[in-house]
């Protein structure tokens, strides 16, 4: 996880914090050779995140982690976000 965590920080995260957004891992399972990212800030819901998904982040990770058989990453806001949101909307 750490290899992880230190090439998202050196190779991708740069890129995406240009345009005021970030990653995060969502989940790594080693065993089953899973990772699960999320993409935060503006690139979130930027209509370019496919683009970025597709063509920057996972070919990048692949190519640094061939082990990795099973590669997510996700757009939107997090299930946590949502959660939190309504939670503040029922408060009112």
């Amino acid at each position: 996880m750490d290899k992880i965590e230190k090439f998202l920080d050196e190779e991708i995260r740069p890129e995406l914090r240009k345009h005021n957004g970030d990653i995060s891992v969502e989940e790594y399972d080693e065993k089953n050779r899973k990772l699960v990212l999320r993409l935060m800030g503006q690139c979130c819901t930027c209509p370019h995140s496919i683009d970025t998904s597709e063509n920057f982040i996972k070919i990048s990770v692949r190519e640094k982690f061939p082990e990795i058989e099973v590669l997510h990453v996700n757009a939107g806001a997090s299930k946590e976000f949502i959660e939190i949101a309504k939670s503040y909307l029922r408060g009112r």
